[in-house]
């Protein structure tokens, strides 16, 4: 049986061998070693709460310990990715040139259709507005 500390251990002991030095013996021993777990959970895995004025919850901001694991996840997701896409630049490119030239017409169509569409649309909206205006000429006379 090993009697070595486990690095959280250990972090909990330097945290109350510095809390011994600034209060001295104020606290017995369980109440201190209580007090540290205490103070790591909240400072490290706790989400911290955001309410309004009146008590409504505004948001919940992750703890430390989900911060660091996202921002970890993260950079190493990101570099997975820009190492695949720098190692498989050129069939990348070619797959977006395909892609681009298979669906170019379909998406030019679209677009002019829409734009004769947005053109008849104003045309009709310019007829209705006259129409509208001249019956209001004419029953006002």
């Amino acid at each position: 049986m090993t009697t070595e500390l486990t690095p959280q251990q250990k972090f909990e002991e330097s945290i109350k061998n510095r809390l011994r030095q600034d209060i001295g013996e104020l606290l017995p021993g369980d109440v201190l070693s209580d007090l540290v777990k205490k103070a790591i959970q909240d400072l490290f895995f706790t989400r911290k709460e955001h309410r309004s004025q009146y008590g409504t919850l505004l948001n919940v901001e992750n703890s430390w310990f989900e911060t660091a694991v996202i921002e970890a996840t993260n950079r190493r997701i990101s570099g997975a990715i820009t190492a695949y896409f720098d190692a498989h630049a050129e069939e990348i490119m070619q797959a977006a040139a395909k892609t681009i030239a298979d669906n170019a017409p379909k998406l030019l169509a679209q677009f002019l259709v829409g734009m004769f569409q947005s053109a008849q649309s104003t045309q009709a909206f310019s007829l209705q507005a006259a129409l509208q205006q001249e019956i209001t000429n004419r029953i006002t006379r």
